[in-house]
């Protein structure tokens, strides 16, 4: 026995030094190869955990202090990333897209975001219909119809949730305005009611977004998977009842 615990503590002393000399010899060249200021480094947490507890605003706001205020790189969802950072920077990737840049979701997103048919599906198949669809709903004629329509749901959207308030909190009212607009134009949904039902399931969905791809039960991305089945299969009622 005391043989055996020997051999397994050796075992585990290797293994740690062998891990980090890998380490050692990988920062080494990665800050040889570097060409953007950041770290990008332990890529299967990412800052995942700091993002989470710090919000997206400070974890910008501490990178750009400490690393560039207009680019820099880091990790996050296991993936690495790029950050701009300014209206200039905005511009460029706006003016750029698919020409020299060109869209991409983590897998994380893609299983949320997409039905499972196209989860796998590569992303420039996915931009073709998003594109084809967002052509339609676009349209200067569709665009002059719409007008009618958001004014009158902000009149009644400020009348029952706003006025009769002296203190509102303007984010979460902005998302079920948002929400129930999409609704009304998109797959002309006017009962509140439906849109409640739709509401919750897509609050969950959202706030589990920016999440690492563990889909087990119990954890909330798990949660986010089974809310966006309720919604599609909500969305699938109401567009076969009409």
């Amino acid at each position: 026995m005391k043989g055996f615990t020997l051999y397994f503590l050796y075992t585990i002393l290797v293994l740690l030094v062998s891990l980090y000399i890998f380490l050692l010899k990988n920062n080494k060249n990665f800050s040889k190869n570097k060409l953007l200021p950041g770290n990008i480094r332990w890529q299967v947490l990412g800052k995942n955990i700091e993002f989470a507890t710090s919000g997206p605003r400070k974890f910008i706001e501490e990178r750009m202090n400490k690393y560039s205020s207009q680019v820099f790189e880091t990790s996050f969802l296991g993936e690495t990333i790029v950050v701009f950072c300014g209206p200039a920077r905005n511009k460029f990737l706006f003016s750029n897209e698919n020409k020299i840049l060109t869209s991409c979701l983590s897998r994380s997103m893609r299983k949320v975001l997409l039905f499972s048919s196209y989860v796998d599906n590569s992303l420039k198949e996915v931009d073709v219909i998003q594109r084809s669809f967002l052509h339609e709903i676009l349209k200067h004629e569709a665009l002059k119809q719409y007008i009618l329509v958001m004014d009158a749901l902000a009149r009644h959207h400020l009348e029952t949730e706003w006025a009769s308030f002296k203190e509102v909190q303007v984010y979460d009212l902005e998302k079920h305005y948002t929400l129930a607009l999409a609704c009304r134009l998109f797959m002309n949904i006017e009962d509140p009611l439906h849109v409640k039902i739709l509401s919750d399931p897509f609050g969950c969905v959202m706030k589990e977004l920016f999440s690492i791809l563990l889909d087990f039960p119990g954890i909330t991305y798990n949660r986010a998977i089974k809310d966006r089945k309720i919604i599609r299969g909500q969305l699938l009622k109401i567009v076969r009842n009409q």
